[in-house]
């Protein structure tokens, strides 16, 4: 029974593909069921030499006066001033090297700290700030801590107390 369907489905396979082939034969030319497509190329060439006359119009129209330029200049210098105005202080880090109540260490660290970026060719500012009744010595200006402990690294050996601390006192002008 089983070899039978088999049989019976090899034959019905090869009658249909006996009719399919039989209606589509090679030599049947098949373009005539093609699309015609017919071109105006002179067109298309005056069409597209209009388009270019056009842009070249509208761009001569186009055309920008001393006026708005001034007025530009007004506005810029406005910002610029506003700008100045501000505040040139962020949120940001530095290395603390110190904090301590003795104003003489706090002055002694700094010049060590100067004499060790100058040896390491680090150009960085120090600053010694007093807050009753702690002076701090920290260096850098850095928006980013991975900066800041860049510095750190170098520091280290010679300050090995030294820490990276946000700071709200960053001066964004001199930052490197």
């Amino acid at each position: 029974m089983v070899i039978r369907n088999i049989l019976f489905i090899i034959i019905l396979l090869s009658v249909y593909n006996n009719f399919l082939f039989s209606q589509v034969s090679s030599d049947e030319d098949l373009s005539t069921y093609l699309p015609q497509y017919t071109f105006e190329f002179e067109k298309i060439k005056t069409d597209s030499i209009h388009l270019i006359e056009e842009v070249e119009q509208e761009e001569e129209r186009i055309t920008p006066s001393k006026h708005v330029n001034e007025k530009v200049d007004q506005k810029m210098r406005m910002l610029k001033d506003h700008n100045e105005k501000l505040d040139d202080k962020i949120q940001g880090f530095r290395v603390q090297l110190y904090s301590g109540n003795d104003m003489e260490t706090a002055i002694e660290m700094e010049k060590k700290v100067k004499a060790v970026l100058v040896e390491k060719e680090k150009e960085h500012l120090v600053y010694r700030n007093y807050q009753a009744p702690t002076w701090k010595v920290r260096v850098g200006n850095f928006i980013e801590r991975l900066d800041a402990h860049r510095l750190h690294h170098i520091l280290k050996d010679n300050f090995p107390t030294a820490l990276i601390l946000p700071d709200s006192e960053v001066n964004m002008r001199k930052i490197k």
